[in-house]
């Protein structure tokens, strides 16, 4: 089978459509890429090239003239054309014709397509209409919120072009079964195609145990650009009157705001590492004792319903982890309680739960290798099989 995955980003900064390339790979399917170039990430990009070997990959430029072109003019007469597919489709985000541009010559060489967000999904579906090749549908995250995370015309048209695709994939995932249950109210459709959550766990074979060995408590946070952030900006302070028992390990790409404003203040405690691919990030985290799952909801809604890769990141590599009071948390904790602990979105808790880290710092440390090995039920290859599934009843 040749399978074509479409992501409007890219492997560096979509673990899912990693996982699944790796996967469709290691099953000797013939995959091929279509994906976005980022200049900061390009050695990074190549190393995760070499791990997923792709048969073809082909990367598009965020800066299209054309792309933009499109997207600007449809947005001006989408409101005389708001039942039309394409217009409202291409007006929401200019990488959806960039890909279309790609994706209209090459499709019908495939056997299924697989649409990585929602600006993948509109070209992924005027491709399966114009060469009947079928495309499934990898939702991630993705949690529609009008007024939070979206106004209301975009609210709208997401919903049309929602419910007049879905219904032709031959099947779509989502990250949780909370993100799926947002996603199916919102298009409001009793009749779906086959769906299933996908989690964001990582292949078992990047893992190996590291015990910790370090004379401070190693705690370890990531983002793809380290800023000033909201969360940070919980984090740091939470942090600081234990500056001289730990260490702070930030993985990601740092601003130079943070580095001139932010970073000085707080350099005795933390250790900035580059960004870099998810083998060699496993291999850097598997030193460390705790990882922090920090995210306030109210300004990323989505984090609210949803187990990001973090968590099982940190899971996996036997971490200890501490873990923002979200719902999604909340159930993945208490099913597993040796994993980590709930903390309240305020200074005061964090920094209760930080204390009573670094006092019982033994014994999170002698408990590592229990919680490496009871992960391994969150394998990606248990949840490989879901997808197996899908793509061996299309085979059929």
């Amino acid at each position: 089978m040749k399978i074509l995955f479409v992501t409007d980003r890219n492997l560096t900064h979509d673990t899912r459509v990693f996982q699944q390339l790796h996967f469709a790979t290691s099953m000797l399917y013939k995959s091929d890429l279509i994906a976005f170039y980022s200049p900061w990430a390009r050695e990074i990009e190549q190393r995760h090239i070499k791990l997923v070997q792709p048969r073809r990959y082909f990367y598009l430029s965020r800066y299209n003239v054309l792309s933009s072109f499109t997207r600007d003019f449809t947005n001006l007469i989408y409101p005389l054309f708001k039942n039309n597919l394409k217009i409202a489709g291409f007006s929401l985000d200019a990488k959806s014709y960039a890909i279309w541009h790609k994706i209209r010559k090459i499709a019908g060489e495939y056997d299924l397509l697989i649409a990585h967000g929602l600006p993948a999904l509109i070209p992924v579906y005027f491709a399966h209409r114009k060469f009947k090749v079928p495309f499934g549908f990898d939702a991630a995250s993705f949690v529609p919120e009008k007024h939070i995370n979206m106004d209301e015309e975009e609210f709208i048209k997401i919903r049309f072009l929602l419910k007049r695709i879905l219904p032709s994939a031959s099947y779509f995932t989502y990250a949780t079964d909370l993100v799926g249950r947002k996603i199916i109210d919102f298009v409001g459709l009793k009749r779906l195609p086959y769906h299933f959550s996908l989690s964001n766990a990582y292949d078992e074979s990047f893992f190996s145990f590291r015990p910790s060995f370090s004379d401070k408590v190693e705690f370890v946070w990531l983002a793809q650009k380290v800023d000033f952030s909201a969360d940070l900006e919980f984090i740091l302070p939470s942090l600081e009157k234990f500056r001289n028992k730990i260490h702070l390990n930030i993985f990601g790409e740092v601003t130079q705001r943070f580095k001139e404003k932010v970073y000085p203040r707080y350099k005795d405690f933390i250790v900035l590492h580059p960004p870099t691919s998810v083998d060699l990030l496993i291999k850097s985290i598997a030193n460390f004792d705790v990882g922090l799952a920090i995210y306030l909801s109210y300004i990323s809604p989505e984090k609210n319903y949803t187990i990001t890769n973090k968590v099982f990141l940190f899971a996996q590599s036997g971490l200890f982890a501490l873990a923002t009071d979200t719902v999604s948390h909340r159930i993945f904790y208490s099913d597993h309680p040796s994993l980590g602990k709930i903390v309240l979105p305020n200074i005061d808790s964090l920094s209760e739960a930080v204390a009573e880290v670094i006092e019982n710092i033994d014994l999170i440390r002698s408990e590592k290798h229990k919680r490496y090995l009871y992960s391994k039920k969150f394998a990606w290859k248990y949840e490989s099989q879901k997808l197996l599934k899908a793509w061996n009843f299309l085979k059929k």
